[in-house]
C-alpha cells in the first residue's frame, strides 16, 4: 500500500488541500493510518458526492452517533454535472429562485476541475458534519477517514451522457479495481455500505454490482462481511408509482426500524434535526469562486424531497443475497 496519509476528523478543519489517493487503474489506495478505539467500523463507498446524504444519511449519522469509525470513499469527483448548465444560465436554477447571469452576478464560470474540487469539498463537509452529532455514549466516538477512487465522470457507462444507460462490464471492473485495495485496507469486520445494484443510474449500479461480485467471490466474501445496499428515494415507490420490479425483488427494510438497538422518537428526531440543520447545508455552500453549491444545483428536487419539512428521513436498504445476477452490458 501507498503511504499517503488520510485526513481524519481531527485534521480536516485545518487541512488546506488533499492529494487524490488513487485513480481506478493508478497507484493503490493507502492504508487509513492509525485508528482510534471505537464501537466498530462502517465504510461507505459513494458513487458521487451527495449519495451519502440523500440515500444513507440517516444510517451514517446513526453509526457516527453510536461511536463507529467512518471510512468514506468517493468513487468520482464527477466534474461534469447538470449543475454547470444552471450555473451558466442555460437552465433555470432550482436552488436559487432565478436563472443565473454569471456576468451580472460577478463570477467566472468554474472549470470542470473546479467543479470536481467543490464536490469533493462538499462530500468531506457532509460526512464530517454527520460525525458532529452528540454521541450516544459520552466519550465513545470514532474517527473519520476519507479516500478517493479517481474514476471519471459517467464511469458507469464508459462516459455516456445518460443517467439511465445500462451499466457496462468495463465500468464494474473499474469500480472493483478501486474497491479491492480500499476494502483490503479496512479493519476486519468493517460494515460495508454502498448503493444498490438495482439502481437505474449506471454509476450507482457499477459500484453496487462490483461490491456484490466481491461479496460472492470466496476470496473476498469474509472481508465484505454484512454488505448492505442503500436504495435511492427515487425507487421507494408510492401508491401511484410502485417500486421497480428489481427493487421489489430485494428484501428491502427500513433504517432506523432495523437497528434493534433501542431506537426511539427522541433519537430519530435528534438525527433528523441534525441532518436537516447541520449536514444538508454542506451541499448548499454558495460562495463563488470556490463554493458552488454543486449538490443543490444538481439535484435540488431530491434534497427537497428528502429533507423538506414533511419528508420522512428514514433510509431504505437491503442485504446482499446469494444467487443474484444483476444485468451488465458487455
Amino acid at each position: 500500500m501507498s503511504g499517503v496519509s488520510v485526513i481524519t476528523r481531527r485534521t480536516l478543519l485545518q487541512a488546506t488541500a488533499l492529494t487524490p489517493l488513487a485513480a481506478a487503474l493508478g497507484p493503490s489506495l493507502p492504508t487509513e493510518g492509525t485508528r482510534m478505539a471505537a464501537a466498530g467500523n462502517v465504510a461507505w463507498a459513494g458513487p458521487h458526492a451527495d449519495d451519502d446524504l440523500l440515500s444513507f444519511g440517516y444510517g451514517l449519522t446513526w453509526y457516527a452517533r453510536a461511536g463507529f469509525n467512518i471510512h468514506a470513499l468517493l468513487m468520482s469527483r464527477g466534474p461534469v454535472t447538470a449543475a454547470s448548465l444552471r450555473l451558466d444560465g442555460s437552465l433555470p436554477c432550482r436552488f436559487h429562485p432565478y436563472t443565473h447571469e454569471p456576468q451580472q452576478e460577478g463570477y467566472a464560470l468554474p472549470t470542470e476541475e473546479e467543479i470536481g474540487a467543490a464536490r469533493w469539498n462538499e462530500f468531506k463537509a457532509a460526512i464530517y458534519a454527520m460525525t458532529r452529532i452528540a454521541p450516544a455514549t459520552a466519550g465513545v466516538t470514532g474517527n473519520t477517514f476519507f479516500y478517493e477512487g479517481g474514476l471519471g465522470t459517467n464511469y458507469g457507462c464508459n462516459g455516456c451522457a445518460s443517467s439511465t444507460a445500462p451499466v457496462t462490464r468495463q465500468a464494474v471492473d473499474a469500480a472493483r479495481a478501486v474497491l479491492e485495495p480500499w476494502v483490503d485496507s479496512l479493519p476486519p469486520n468493517t460494515h460495508i455500505r454502498t448503493m444498490s445494484p438495482t439502481d437505474d443510474h449506471p454509476d450507482h449500479a457499477a459500484v453496487g454490482i462490483a461490491a456484490y461480485e466481491m461479496w460472492v467471490d470466496p476470496a473476498w466474501h469474509t472481508r465484505m462481511g454484512d454488505l448492505m445496499f442503500a436504495v435511492s428515494r427515487l425507487y421507494w415507490g408510492t401508491a401511484t408509482s410502485p417500486r421497480p420490479a428489481d427493487v421489489r425483488g430485494e428484501p428491502c427494510t427500513w433504517f432506523p426500524s432495523d437497528t434493534g438497538l433501542g431506537e426511539n422518537n427522541s433519537v430519530y428526531n435528534a438525527i433528523v434535526n441534525h441532518l436537516r440543520t447541520v449536514v444538508a447545508p454542506s451541499y448548499a455552500q454558495w460562495s463563488p469562486p470556490g463554493a458552488w453549491a454543486v449538490g443543490q444545483h444538481s439535484v435540488a428536487s431530491q434534497f427537497a424531497a428528502n429533507f423538506g419539512p414533511a419528508a420522512s428521513v428514514s433510509n431504505l436498504w437491503h442485504p446482499a443475497v446469494p444467487g443474484r445476477n444483476y444485468p451488465v452490458q458487455p
